[in-house]
């Protein structure tokens, strides 16, 4: 719902709190309140601004968040693409990989006292200075009552029905508001010991404590051995930054940890994120239960004429149409990514169909939701052991259309692989899942480009560790190792 549909509904009141939050933060708080301001914005009129700047708009972002202090939040963000700024504006952050290896490392290192604990910045874009200020205008129908009497807005509403700002401070939307928090970040950091680790950017680590943690934007996901060196980073963050602690660590960038450190073990998974998915595009539980996600054709072994898919030539869908495909597929994507790889084969051919997708798309995205719906709770286990990278990998010879080959690699941490045994094999890092790019003329070619591939695909997150074996699954008594620089996820 938008913000105009929630400030009309049976809990207004509650959403124009929340509005009323989000503006007293972004300027000088609200009286008699929690709300602190941070001087982000501040309301001026429009004969103030220079002739030669640009005004960006506002946009309301609403969500319901049960693990914040504030439950109903909404978030202005201002519209970037009506601005230009010069430079580059990407952040770094850690990604889905580097949050795998963080839970690996800190399991693997419970033995030891290694524990984990979770921070979060409040207002995190709001901490930084814009080189030069910005304007946006924000429509007078979304003041309260009650803020227009404490700022006075009836004074500064303009002809046209609109409140003007100037933007002091980062924003959300603002293209620079990212790199400018971190580079401050970085800088604060630096003060107390902090730095990224050597090959990595979403990685840190301290001088002289074992204290490692990965970052992603605000939130922190730290691996610490003794209270004192965890109170270290928390002292140093809130010499500047309002923070939120869990010492429990169970919560990171929206997955959560079950921590078994006495047994040996951590359990990751994304606990309602299907079953609020399947909620969104109205999809019903199957009468049925549906254990594939995909459809599949038994092969027949001995063979000689190799199988091949028909190319598919159905009615292309509406634009509208298309575009479900389009959400539905990114938004299981990034659920089979983080701890269900079992549905990336399906996820493959149908994002290579959602450009131009077909009757037959629908259906195969059907039997896939239908899927999830009967297996909503996808769980990934990794076991404290040695980290040591293992690659598996396997191809299908023109089992594509287009004479093309698809190909897979399991990333995992184990000790070196047994040949003969397999117990305990730990839950992927990460699996590659994909098409060849090229039309190869064998089957032989298909083996050795997927080796190839799997090996540059983590070329430059193999970094910390001091081994990398890459097993093709049809020999596997012939194993690969490259000697690397050691290990700076471990002492």
């Amino acid at each position: 719902m938008s913000i105009d549909d929630l400030l009309k509904s049976d809990k207004a009141t509650t959403w124009w709190g929340g509005l009323d939050n989000e503006l007293g933060r972004l300027s000088n708080g609200l009286p008699n309140t929690p709300i602190v301001g941070t001087k982000t914005i501040d309301f001026i009129n429009k004969e103030d601004i220079p002739k030669t700047a640009a005004i960006t708009y506002a946009n309301m972002v609403c969500d319901e968040r049960p693990l914040k202090t504030e439950k109903n939040r909404v978030r202005l963000t201002i519209g970037g693409d009506k601005l230009i700024f010069q430079g580059d504006t990407g952040s770094p952050a850690s990604d889905l990989l580097e949050t795998k290896l963080m839970a690996n490392s800190i399991i693997s290192d419970a033995a030891r006292g290694a524990k984990c604990l979770t921070l979060d910045i409040k207002d995190f874009f709001l901490q930084s200075y814009l080189p030069k200020p910005e304007y946006m205008r924000i429509h007078a129908k979304y003041f309260s009552n009650r803020f227009c009497q404490i700022y006075k807005i009836d004074e500064k509403i303009n002809q046209d029905g609109y409140v003007y700002c100037i933007i002091l401070r980062g924003m959300y939307g603002l293209k620079q508001a990212a790199i400018l928090a971190y580079k401050q970040l970085v800088q604060h950091l630096a003060l107390h010991g902090y730095k990224p680790c050597g090959n990595t950017t979403g990685i840190w680590e301290h001088k002289t404590l074992k204290t490692k943690f990965a970052l992603c934007v605000d939130d922190f996901m730290v691996k610490y051995f003794t209270k004192s060196d965890a109170q270290h980073l928390i002292n140093a963050l809130k010499r500047k930054y309002d923070i939120t602690i869990d010492w429990s660590g169970k919560n990171f960038c929206g997955l959560s940890f079950n921590w078994q450190y006495d047994k040996g073990y951590v359990d990751m998974n994304m606990p309602q994120y299907i079953i609020k998915a399947l909620a969104k595009y109205n999809h019903k539980f199957p009468k049925k239960f549906q254990h594939a996600p995909y459809k599949w054709t038994k092969p027949l072994y001995g063979k000689r004429v190799q199988m091949i898919h028909p190319e598919k030539t159905l009615p292309v869908l509406t634009k509208k149409e298309t575009q479900v495909v389009q959400s539905k597929v990114g938004t299981f994507l990034y659920y089979a990514r983080a701890v269900d790889p079992a549905i990336l084969v399906a996820l493959n051919d149908i994002s290579g169909e959602q450009a131009n997708p077909t009757n037959t798309t629908q259906k195969d995205l059907a039997m896939l939701m239908d899927f999830l719906a009967c297996h909503p709770n996808a769980t990934i286990r990794f076991i404290a052991g040695p980290m040591q990278l293992c690659v598996e990998s396997d191809a299908s010879y023109l089992s594509v259309t287009n004479s093309r080959s698809r190909y897979g690699g399991h990333f995992y941490l184990q000790a070196f692989p047994n040949r003969y045994n397999h117990t305990d094999q730990n839950g992927p890092i990460h699996t590659e899942c994909s098409v060849l790019k090229n039309v190869v003329c064998s089957a032989a070619e298909a083996e050795c480009g997927v080796s190839f591939t799997t090996a540059k695909r983590l070329s430059s997150s193999v970094e910390p560790y001091k081994h990398l074996v890459i097993r093709n699954v049809p020999h596997k008594s012939k194993l690969i190792t490259l000697q690397l620089c050691p290990s700076p996820m471990r002492q």
